[in-house]
């Protein structure tokens, strides 16, 4: 699979923007910090305010999919006026041993598609960029959309590969990329070790900037420690969630999310499974499940699952029923739609607590 090569203007600002949707909340540091390494400015939705919602005949692409599907399009149209490119990867595996959501190898011609209002280009010769058109839209001159191929299946090599082929179209020589790459990586790899602390810690505006510290002041100590299990598009966007992470915290609750358990946890944990998970993000959910399941240290489990999300739709009986057979644990899952029904959410999540809390009293 390759797309047509093209390269950002000389006299363009060089401003990028990444959309704040689906693995915007895995990657985001690495992305910003490879990018600025590169002399770029990124840009991204603002975490504090609510997006847009089209109405629009663009929303008829996407209106049978899963709502981070539909978020994906707005959040993209809302930054049309902000840079002089989007950056938003094909994504298609970023682990050895799975592949991301079919849809996500999709994401740039979904864009385009919505964006054009035609069918892709034939594809060429390249190295993972292609264009789209925006003209129509914003009145200006058409931005690029970067979107390298990602598929961590052919080795790390070749997802590195990927990254410094967006470095060459912004005219950046190999040394350059490769210290920024570097560089990035470190980023990541120190937001990765923090991601609990900072959810915990941080405002959802703060929690994913990576250059913002941890409060030194040590914390309060919570009453108990609850898993937050889902995809990392379902449970760190604040909108989607109807900031769940904020309200567990108002009830003195410690989120461990599904990223807190060691990938070869997880991996271990599913092995032992009949059949195989194939989805990288859904493997790590579950594998979490299962891992806090018998080995504790938690006090009950959410599981965040998205309404017309075929994932979740298998992996939700597998997790319920190894909950049934830990009747220790308390389990509760929850299925989110876009609504915005806070009071419900919340009414929900307090009985949740009240039934974690009945043990110790």
């Amino acid at each position: 699979m390759t797309d047509t090569v093209l390269s950002i203007p000389s006299t363009s600002s060089n401003a990028i923007a990444i959309p704040r949707v689906l693995w915007w909340f895995r990657e985001w540091p690495f992305w910003k910090t490879f990018l600025e390494g590169l002399g770029c400015r990124v840009v991204t939705n603002d975490p504090t305010r609510p997006t847009p919602r089209r109405r629009d005949r663009i929303c008829t692409i996407v209106e049978e999919s899963c709502y981070p599907m539909q978020l994906l399009l707005d959040r993209t149209l809302a930054l049309a006026n902000a840079a002089d490119a989007v950056f938003l990867p094909r994504l298609i595996s970023v682990r050895a041993n799975g592949i991301l959501c079919p849809r996500f190898a999709g994401v740039p011609d979904i864009v385009r598609i919505a964006l054009e209002g035609t069918t892709a280009p034939r594809p060429t010769m390249g190295q993972g960029l292609t264009a789209v058109g925006w003209t129509r839209h914003t009145g200006r001159t058409s931005p690029t959309l970067l979107s390298p191929i990602v598929d961590a299946r052919e080795g790390r090599r070749a997802v590195r590969n990927a990254y410094l082929t967006v470095a060459e179209a912004l005219g950046a020589d190999q040394r350059t990329a490769r210290i920024a790459c570097r560089h990035a990586a470190a980023v990541q790899q120190r937001f990765d070790a923090e991601l609990e602390q900072r959810i915990n810690l941080l405002s959802p505006a703060d929690a994913f900037n990576p250059q913002i510290p941890l409060p030194e002041t040590p914390p309060s100590t919570p009453d108990f420690r609850i898993a937050l299990l889902g995809h990392p598009y379902i449970t760190f966007d604040w909108e989607f969630n109807l900031g769940i992470i904020a309200k567990l915290r108002s009830l003195s609750v410690w989120v461990v999310p599904t990223e807190s358990v060691p990938s070869k946890r997880a991996d271990s944990a599913v092995r032992k499974l009949d059949k195989n998970v194939y989805w990288i993000s859904g493997r790590e959910a579950l594998g979490s499940a299962l891992f806090f399941l018998k080995r504790g240290g938690i006090d009950g489990i959410i599981y965040l699952s998205c309404f017309k999300c075929g994932v979740d739709g298998l992996l939700l009986d597998v997790v319920k029923s190894a909950a049934r057979r830990q009747t220790n644990v308390p389990y509760l899952a929850l299925t989110l739609d876009g609504h915005d029904n806070e009071v419900g959410l919340m009414t929900r999540l307090e009985a949740f607590v009240d039934i974690v809390r009945r043990p110790n009293k």
